[in-house]
């Protein structure tokens, strides 16, 4: 049996030309089929290579957001609870502040009464008011100290709250944004193939 080409058999081999910028190709009908088919075929490799990188971008920049928003509410939580141990150890110092003073107080009004006796005066008329004013004075001193620290204690225990809401709101707008990114990558995706499909039907 004599030798064929691939051509021959296929039964293609008249020739063809092609005028490409101007210069006429020649060759068979068999060559530019495969030419197109290969181009085709690179051509939708190509779109799911960059379609498949396009959705892992996304994908990946979906879970970093997530894990920012994570790891912001932690810090906001971590900071919330140092502001609670503060407003609690305020209070406390509020409340030990106010007993010593009132302590110091009630050992001036003894000495007061003490150096009246001494001195021989009756704790009437004007020692007795000196007694009432010291005593209100006194406790208006202490009611100023257990207020400053129920103030203080009060700004922080807001200031624990809001860290924790900016937090809670940190996680969900991290949570929100990897949504939307994987949407995207679905998306991308499916684009991807589409394309890639496209592209060999043309060649088809």
């Amino acid at each position: 049996m004599p030798f064929m080409t691939a051509a021959a058999i296929a039964g293609t081999t008249a020739a063809t030309t092609t005028t490409v910028a101007g210069a006429t190709l020649v060759g068979t009908t068999t060559t530019w089929g495969l030419r197109a088919i290969t181009m085709g075929t690179v051509a939708a490799d190509a779109a799911l290579v960059s379609g498949a990188v396009s959705a892992f971008s996304s994908y990946q920049a979906g879970k970093q957001a997530a894990e920012y928003g994570k790891s912001q509410q932690e810090i906001m939580n971590y900071n919330a609870m140092l502001d609670k141990r503060e407003a609690e150890q305020t209070l406390s110092v509020a409340a030990y502040e106010e007993g010593r003073h009132r302590r110091a107080g009630e050992k001036f009004k003894a000495e007061q009464r003490v150096a009246y006796a001494h001195a021989g005066v009756t704790p009437e008329g004007s020692p007795m008011d000196i007694l009432e004013s010291t005593a209100i004075n006194l406790e208006e001193d202490a009611q100023i100290i257990r207020m400053g620290g129920q103030i203080g204690a009060s700004e922080l225990t807001t200031s624990a709250q809001m860290r924790k809401i900016a937090g809670r709101s940190a996680l969900l707008k991290g949570q929100a944004q990897r949504r939307a990114y994987r949407t995207a990558a679905i998306g991308e995706g499916l684009g991807t193939a589409a394309d890639a499909y496209r592209y060999r039907l043309e060649v088809a």
